[in-house]
């Protein structure tokens, strides 16, 4: 009787080949698991930069002899700027048409979910002290934390403070940490508040 089988050596083949692949795909994957995590490294920094870009054009549009509320805490900061949003309703304008208009706008770090959030109001919502019906607009994701200082220039001299005082500051010193691989980094940048329009 004659039976059919592999042999050792045809055995000992496949097992190779198998290792072959099988290394190659482990390789394959952790090459594109090191590449994920270094452009997700990039993306963040990159976020930091468009935060700070948006941050300054709002303040370059800051407008200080505004009735609008300034709010300043260390973690939130909101003040009347150029707003880009539908027309308000009660204008001539039509109702589905985007404008330049005095408004408000909120930056806000929430520290559960590691997001710096930005809201904005035209003016009527922002005499009412609500916000657009939007959702707010997440500029920065994974920060570890983000501060607002608030800079003051008079004649008792210069002051740093984590509060508003009332009207608009000098300027905002914005601090950004996070977190890049193991390493824990901060970004800081001051912005003057232009003095008038």
């Amino acid at each position: 009787m004659h039976r059919r089988g592999f042999t050792l050596i045809e055995m000992l083949l496949v097992s190779a080949l198998l290792a072959s692949l099988s290394l190659a795909i482990f390789l394959c994957l952790s090459n594109g698991l090191k590449l994920w995590q270094r452009t997700q490294q990039a993306v963040l920094q990159e976020d930091v930069a468009i935060f700070f870009d948006k941050f300054s054009g709002d303040l370059r549009n800051a407008f200080p002899f505004s009735t609008l509320a300034i709010e300043g805490q260390e973690y939130s900061f909101a003040f009347p700027t150029v707003v880009w949003m539908r027309a308000d309703r009660g204008s001539a304008r039509a109702a589905d048409e985007f404008v330049d208009q005095l408004g408000r706008a909120q930056y806000a770090f929430d520290g559960a979910q590691g997001v710096v959030t930005r809201q904005q109001a035209n003016y009527s919502q922002g005499m009412r002290k609500v916000w657009n019906d939007a959702a707010p607009q997440v500029l920065l994701r994974g920060a570890m934390e983000v501060s607002f200082k608030y800079f003051y220039s008079g004649r008792k001299g210069d002051d740093f403070s984590t509060e508003a005082k009332g009207g608009l500051p000098s300027g905002v010193e914005v601090g950004v940490r996070y977190k890049e691989g193991q390493e824990e980094r901060t970004a800081k940048r001051f912005f003057p508040v232009p003095l008038g329009m």
